[in-house]
Parts: structure tokens; C-alpha cells; sequence
């Protein structure tokens, strides 16, 4: 995402941000958790992830609101990883984390 925005490349950010953002929403209507710890960590992720999607749309034209997508993308891997690591007490099988966009 970050080498789109700064490369500017219009058609790129928004089609990579639309793909987040309709993933985000698809994903949070099928939370196939019956752990409604898990659920809601996984929801408030997936919420996170369509404000950074949103966030990327702004930043394309207002560079200085890149920090709202990192800061909407940095809590979404928290509660991501929050809700992997109970899954992994409960399961013992580890999840592996998405890897960073940087």
C-alpha cells in the first residue's frame, strides 16, 4: 500500500483500497469464531481495516493523512494478533500473522 501511495499512482491506490476494503467487509459478515471473545477482536479488526482503507482513499490526495492509515492498520494487527493468540491457547495451533505492507 505505501509504495502505491507514494508512487501516486491513482488507479493503483484505489483499486488496492477498494480489494481491502470489500475483504474487510466480507470477512467481518462470515466471523466463523463461536468464541464471541475471538468474534468481537476479529469484527473490531476488520472494522479497523475498512478505516484504513478509507484513510488510504484521503491520503492519496492528502499526504499528511497517511498516518491515519498506518495508525487504522497498526490496530487492526494488534487485535488480529489478540484474537490469534487465543485461538492458538484454545486450539494449540499458532496463527501466522499477515505479513507487513511496508
Amino acid at each position: 500500500m505505501d509504495v502505491a501511495l507514494i508512487s501516486k499512482q491513482t488507479n493503483a491506490v484505489q483499486t488496492t483500497c477498494s480489494v481491502m476494503n470489500n475483504d474487510a467487509v466480507a470477512a467481518n459478515s462470515n466471523l466463523p469464531s463461536p468464541n464471541s471473545t475471538v468474534s468481537l477482536l476479529l469484527s473490531n479488526a476488520y472494522s479497523q481495516v475498512g478505516l484504513a482503507a478509507n484513510a488510504c482513499f484521503v491520503a492519496l490526495s492528502r499526504p499528511s493523512k497517511l498516518a491515519s492509515y498506518r495508525n487504522r492498520e497498526h490496530q487492526a494487527r494488534s487485535l488480529f494478533a489478540e484474537a490469534g493468540a487465543i485461538i492458538q491457547s484454545v486450539t494449540g495451533q499458532k496463527i501466522a500473522p499477515a505479513p507487513t505492507q511496508h
